[in-house]
């Protein structure tokens, strides 16, 4: 096992800057091969990106990742987006689940990037983007779970107008609706923070996962 001495710069320590402003880390992930990937938002100087970098296990950037720096950065809308989320497929790929905010309004977002960083074009829309309006408004994606057949349910919280719901939207492996419906008929659920809420949620998980 690794000493906290032979990670980052020798303390245990290492930080990354990821873009010219702030930065937020939001999920960490630990591959087979030991190698570490973290996620969240860099800013461009104007608003914040989908952002993730990969490290090595003694904490050195992996210039095999991304475009050699180890870092990559999303622009999933130009408005600003954060990535909160993020899943490894069985395959090496890697989904990114957050936010993106289009016309105002906060959507669901994912991006699939190919185990080296780069962006999957067979997911979404060939850009390797998926966006969706979960009502009412301001939708975001807290958690990203894969199901044994390859779909992709996202978990997060969408704004009612006096609160915020429970909401939960399922994708096909390629990040399309269920049976390839249009993006924006990806079976939202959304349910509110009461206990009786919080059973319908598990009812709707329990029928995601039944068909």
């Amino acid at each position: 096992m690794l000493s906290p001495q032979s990670f980052g710069g020798g303390d245990g320590v290492a930080t990354i800057a990821m873009g010219p402003g702030s930065d937020l880390g939001y999920e960490v992930l630990l591959q087979p091969d030991g190698k570490i990937l973290m996620v969240g938002a860099a800013s461009n100087g104007v608003d914040n990106d989908f952002a993730m970098t990969r490290l090595n296990s003694d904490g050195t950037l992996d210039t095999s990742f991304g475009g050699g720096d180890g870092i990559v950065t999303t622009d999933v809308s130009v408005e600003g987006d954060i990535a909160r989320a993020a899943v490894i497929q069985p395959d090496g790929k890697i989904v990114l689940g957050g936010f993106a905010r289009i016309a105002g309004d906060n959507n669901f977002a994912l991006v699939r990037y190919n185990s080296d960083g780069t962006i999957d074009t067979t997911f979404g829309g060939g850009d390797g983007i998926t966006t969706t309006a979960v009502p009412s408004f301001h939708s975001h994606i807290n958690d990203i779970a894969l199901q044994d057949d390859g779909k992709i349910v996202a978990f997060g919280d969408s704004q009612n107008g006096s609160g915020s719901d429970f909401a939960v939207v399922r994708y096909n492996a390629d990040g399309s609706g269920r049976l390839g419906e249009a993006d924006d008929a990806v079976e939202p659920v959304v349910v509110g923070h009461t206990e009786r809420s919080i059973a319908q949620l598990v009812c709707a998980f329990d029928q995601l996962a039944r068909v």
